[in-house]
C-alpha cells in the first residue's frame, strides 16, 4: 500500500465520524444527550414560562431566557460557555452571523453580542416590546415590535434607519408573542396583533399593501405566526383558527384552510405542517386540501421541526411527541419539564428544547 492510500485509510474514520455528527439520521427513540439548568424569571406565579427557542450551530448553542439572562453553551456538553445579562426578558430566537448575535429582549432594546465572549458590542432602545426574531439583510436589522412597528437599525449600531407609522389601534386582549418579519424580494412581510397582514417596503419602511385576515368577530385574531415562502407563495397562520395562502404582490388569498393557530407554519418543500387547537395537519401548498390530521386532544402544541421523515412538537404542558410525517402517527413521547411555548430545533440527530422549568434539553436519535 502506497503513502497515500495509506493517509486515505488513517483518514476515512475521521470523516465518517463528522459525517455521522452532523450529517446522522434523526429518529426514534430519543436519548437524553445532556441537560442544564438556566437562570429561572422571578414570577408571583408557581409555574415558569419559556417563550425563546435556541439558535444552534456545529458548535455552540445560543438562547435566551424570560429571567433577562441569554447564553451560549456548548452543543456537546451543554457546558455554559458564556453568559450575557439583559436589561429584559428574552421570548425569542436569536439572529447568528459571523461575529455577532443578535437579539432583542422584552423592554424593546435589541443587542449586538461578541459571539465568542458575551460582550454587548452595542444596544439600542426601540421603546417597545420586541417579542420575536430580528431579520437581518446586509448591514440593516429589521425587528417588529408587539405595537405594531417595524423597525430598521443600523448593524453596526449606529441607530435608528426608520420606523413604520402605526396604523389602526390593537386589541384589548392579545396572545402572547409576535410574528416575525419575512424579507423576500426588497419587502418585508409581517402579522399583527390585530388580525392584519402587511407588507412594507425594505428600504424606507413605506406601506405597500395591508390585509385583514383574521375574523374580526373571533375571540382571538393575532397574527403571531412568522410567514413562510414557498414557490413564490407565503404561508401565514391566524389566532381565529385559520391559514392563508397569499400573493406577496398584492395580499390577494388563493386559498385559506380551516387549521391554524399561533404557530409558524413548516414546510419539507412538498407539504405545509400546521398547529393549533391542539392538532397538527399536513396541507398541500397547492390548494389547502388537508392531508391527514392528528387531534392531540386539548393539549396545545408547537410548532414542529422536520428532519428525516420525522415531525418533533411539545406541548405547552408536559410531553415532547416525534410523530411520522406521512401518516401523523405518534412514533415515540416522552415527559419533558413542564413542556415548553418555544418550539424545539433538530441539528443533525440531536433535538434541543427549552422547557418551562428553564432546562436547555439535548435529546439524541438512535
Amino acid at each position: 500500500m502506497d503513502v497515500r492510500a495509506k493517509v486515505i485509510f488513517v483518514l476515512l474514520p475521521f470523516f465518517l465520524l463528522i459525517s455521522n455528527a452532523y450529517g446522522a439520521d434523526f429518529k426514534p427513540p430519543l436519548h437524553l444527550k445532556w441537560v442544564t439548568k438556566l437562570k429561572k424569571e422571578k414570577a408571583v406565579t408557581k409555574r415558569p414560562y419559556q417563550f425563546a427557542s435556541p439558535a444552534v450551530t456545529e458548535d455552540a448553542i445560543y438562547v435566551g431566557a424570560a429571567s433577562g439572562y441569554f447564553y451560549a453553551l456548548s452543543s456537546k456538553s451543554g457546558f455554559k460557555i458564556w453568559n450575557a445579562k439583559l436589561k429584559g426578558g428574552v421570548y425569542s430566537e436569536p439572529y447568528v452571523d459571523t461575529d455577532n448575535v443578535y437579539i432583542a429582549d422584552r423592554k424593546g432594546i435589541v443587542y449586538a453580542l461578541n459571539k465568542k465572549n458575551g460582550q454587548i458590542e452595542w444596544q439600542i432602545e426601540t421603546g417597545e416590546e420586541i417579542s420575536s426574531k430580528p431579520a437581518v439583510d446586509n448591514d440593516v436589522i429589521y425587528v417588529a415590535t408587539t405595537q405594531k412597528h417595524i423597525v430598521a437599525l443600523d448593524k453596526f449600531g449606529r441607530g435608528k434607519k426608520w420606523q413604520t407609522s402605526k396604523v389602526g389601534s390593537l386589541q384589548q386582549i392579545t396572545i402572547k408573542g409576535s410574528s416575525s418579519p419575512l424579507m423576500y424580494n426588497g419587502n418585508i412581510y409581517v402579522g399583527y396583533a390585530d388580525g392584519t397582514f402587511n407588507c412594507f417596503k425594505a428600504s424606507n419602511g413605506e406601506l405597500v399593501w395591508s390585509k385583514q385576515l383574521s375574523d374580526r368577530a373571533s375571540q382571538f385574531i393575532d397574527v403571531d405566526s412568522t410567514p413562510l415562502i414557498l414557490d413564490g407563495v407565503i404561508y401565514v397562520a391566524s389566532m381565529d383558527g385559520k391559514t392563508h395562502a397569499i400573493s406577496p404582490a398584492d395580499g390577494s388569498v388563493i386559498w385559506q384552510a380551516d387549521r391554524g393557530g399561533p404557530n409558524d407554519v413548516v414546510t419539507d418543500g412538498e407539504k405545509l405542517y400546521i398547529t393549533g387547537g391542539g392538532r397538527l395537519a399536513a396541507v398541500d401548498p397547492k390548494n389547502g386540501t388537508i392531508l391527514w390530521e392528528h387531534n392531540f386532544h386539548d393539549i396545545e402544541i408547537s410548532s414542529p421541526a422536520i428532519k428525516d421523515g420525522f415531525l418533533s412538537l411539545i406541548s405547552t404542558s408536559e410531553k415532547l411527541f416525534v410523530v411520522d410525517d406521512k401518516t401523523g402517527e405518534i412514533k415515540y413521547n416522552r415527559y419533558l419539564g413542564k413542556g415548553s411555548f418555544g418550539k424545539p430545533v433538530i441539528f443533525g440527530d440531536v433535538i434541543y428544547i427549552l422547557t418551562n422549568s428553564s432546562s436547555l434539553f439535548a435529546l439524541q436519535g438512535s
